[in-house]
């Protein structure tokens, strides 16, 4: 009867364990990036600015684990959006509560912080992404991490057959 019993209860599990399986992954994600067009005459200026005003903060909002990572990216080789800056949350919920406290810190400190930096900025967008796929290796305690990024931008055209590939959340 105990074999029985346990079979019958095998079976009764068995959707539970494979809809589970069948559940979509946790993304791995949520990404705000923000670029900026700085001449390149100016472009110092701004990188002293931001690492006074803001990369202290973005540091901070790091180690108290609003964010999972933040950084700022500079080129002097490439197109015009030449001083950018981004935050990788967990999810578009705690994205919105690192950049609310980014914000207020940065305000708190010097409540011109952000008309001090951003003067020098002659045009920006703002981006905002689900991560759909994000890998990195562990970085021992103390090791800074690799120092490169390349960033490839595409636009893609919203056309009937390419959505019929895809949905909104994939």
């Amino acid at each position: 009867m105990k074999a029985f019993s346990a079979l019958l209860l095998g079976f009764c599990l068995l959707p539970l364990t494979l809809n589970a399986q069948d559940a979509p992954p946790e993304p791995p994600g949520f990404m705000m990036f923000n670029q900026n067009m700085v001449s390149q005459g100016n472009l110092g200026t701004v990188n002293r600015l931001a690492d006074s005003l803001m990369v202290p903060i973005l540091d901070s909002i790091v180690d108290d684990g609003l964010a999972t990572n933040a950084g700022v990216l500079i080129h002097r080789w490439g197109d015009d959006w030449n001083w950018n800056f981004y935050m990788f949350t967990k999810d578009h919920a705690s994205f919105l509560t690192a950049w609310s406290e980014l914000v207020s810190r940065m305000l708190a400190n010097d409540s011109t912080s952000f008309d001090v930096m951003f003067q020098y900025v002659k045009e920006h967008k703002d981006n905002l992404y689900n991560v759909r796929h994000f890998k990195a290796r562990e970085v021992a305690e103390g090791e800074d991490p690799p120092g490169f990024v390349m960033l490839n931008q595409h636009k893609v055209q919203n056309l009937p057959a390419a959505n019929a590939l895809t949905d909104s959340t994939s």
